[in-house]
């Protein structure tokens, strides 16, 4: 999770797109916790394994979001202006 801090730090994100499993076995979860507890920053969640308990459990996170796997163009781009209208 070091790498995903030291990234969020040195370019400021408005917002974050957020899978569950990150590289090197980091949780999106715990990343997007940090983000938006330490920097003030949502996340859109994309993933493959989005259900309506991982939903619930992530609404603590304030998330724009929730966009599925496969990444349907269309829905991306309805989550980003979501997004746009929420910063």
């Amino acid at each position: 999770m070091a790498s995903c801090k030291a990234a969020a730090q040195a370019c400021a994100p408005d917002i974050a797109l957020m899978d569950l499993r990150l590289k090197n076995g980091d949780s999106g979860e715990d990343v997007a916790r940090w983000l938006r507890n330490g920097m003030g920053v949502r996340s859109i969640f994309v993933s493959g394994n989005l259900d309506e308990a991982w939903e619930t459990r992530l609404s603590v996170l304030d998330p724009v979001a929730f966009v599925g796997k496969p990444v349907l163009s269309i829905r991306l781009a309805d989550a980003l202006a979501q997004a746009s209208s929420a910063i």
